[in-house]
C-alpha cells in the first residue's frame, strides 16, 4: 500500500498479501475517495492484487487548477483461488492531485542579425488612435531569458497607465522583424555599436533609440539604475517605455518640480531627483 502524502499519477493501489497466490474474481475490494466509493478494477500479480479506479466523480477525474488532496479508504477480502484463509486488508491514505505542467514556450525565431524574436502576434492593447506594432528581440548573453523578458516587456507596454492611456494610440506586439518598433534586450558592447549609428555614445551603461531599435542595455535591465530608487520591476518599466517613447516620436524633458513623478520621458536612469522615480506615461 502507499504510504500517507503519496503522490499517484492514477488511482491505482497494490494491495499487497503473504498468500501464495490471490484471486481477483472472488475477493472483494472497496475503494472510496473522500467517503465516496468508487467502483474498481481488480487484476491478480502473483500474490498480490492490483486495485485500479475505473471511474472517479467528476470533479477528481478533471485536471485541478490548484494541488489538491483526497482522502483514500481501501477494503479488501482477500481469497487464494483454491480454499484457504482469506486475508483483510485496510488502508487509508492521501492522494495528491497537481496540475498538469504547462506547455512549454513556442520556439523563438531568430532574425536576420541573430537575435531571438517572440513568434506570433499578441492582443492590441489600447481603445483608439492610430496602431503601431513593435517586436521583441533578445540577444544571447544578456543574462536573462528570452521568454522572461518577452512577457515582462510586453506587459510594460500593455499596461493601461502606459502609452496606450486615454485611447491616444494602441499598441500591439507582432512577430516580424518588419514591426514599428524593435524592442531589443541586448549585451552593452552591441547597444554600442547599434546606437553609434544613430550618433548616440552609451559607453556600455545606457540604452537608447536608434531609429529603428529601441535597445535596452541588458546590465542596465538586470542592475537598474542608481539613480532611480524604486524596485527593479518599475525601472524595467521605464526604461521600455522610455525608449519605446522615442520610437514613438517623444523626445527628453526636465522634471516639473520637487516631489512630482518623474515625466516617463526624463532621463531616470542619470538623474530622477528632485522628482520621484515613475515609470508610466499616465501614473
Amino acid at each position: 500500500m502507499p504510504a500517507s502524502g503519496s503522490a499517484l499519477p492514477d488511482l491505482a493501489v497494490t494491495v499487497r498479501t503473504d498468500l501464495l497466490a490471490a484471486d481477483p474474481g472472488s475477493s472483494q475490494v472497496r475503494l472510496a475517495v473522500d467517503g465516496r466509493e468508487v467502483p474498481v478494477l481488480v487484476t491478480a500479480r502473483g500474490r498480490d492484487l492490483r486495485v485500479t479506479a475505473v471511474h472517479l466523480p467528476d470533479d477528481l477525474r478533471a485536471p485541478p487548477a490548484q494541488p489538491v488532496t483526497a482522502a483514500v479508504t481501501l477494503l479488501a477480502a482477500v481469497r487464494p483461488p483454491v480454499p484457504g484463509p482469506v486475508r483483510h486488508v485496510s488502508a487509508s491514505f492521501a492522494w495528491h492531485r497537481v496540475p498538469p505542467p504547462p506547455p512549454p514556450p513556442p520556439p523563438m525565431a531568430a532574425t536576420a542579425e541573430g537575435f531571438a524574436l517572440a513568434p506570433g502576434d499578441g492582443p492590441v492593447a489600447g481603445t483608439g488612435g492610430p496602431l503601431t506594432t513593435y517586436s521583441l528581440e533578445f540577444e544571447a548573453g544578456t543574462g536573462d531569458h528570452p521568454h522572461a523578458f518577452a512577457a515582462e516587456a510586453e506587459a510594460a507596454l500593455s499596461d493601461p497607465r502606459g502609452w496606450t492611456a486615454g485611447g491616444a494610440r494602441r499598441l500591439q506586439r507582432v512577430g516580424r522583424e518588419d514591426a514599428d518598433i524593435r524592442v531589443l534586450l541586448a549585451t552593452p558592447a552591441t547597444v554600442d555599436r547599434y546606437c553609434a549609428r544613430a550618433g548616440l555614445r552609451t559607453a556600455g551603461r545606457y540604452s537608447c533609440w536608434n531609429g529603428r531599435f529601441a535597445l535596452l542595455n541588458a546590465d542596465r535591465w538586470n542592475g537598474g539604475a542608481a539613480a532611480f530608487t524604486a524596485p527593479l520591476a518599475d525601472y524595467r518599466a521605464y526604461v521600455v517605455n522610455h525608449e519605446v517613447g522615442h520610437g514613438l516620436g517623444h523626445g527628453h524633458v526636465a522634471c516639473p518640480g520637487p516631489g512630482a513623478p518623474a515625466p516617463v520621458m526624463l532621463q531616470q536612469t542619470i538623474r530622477v531627483a528632485p522628482c520621484l522615480p515613475n515609470p508610466w506615461p499616465s501614473p
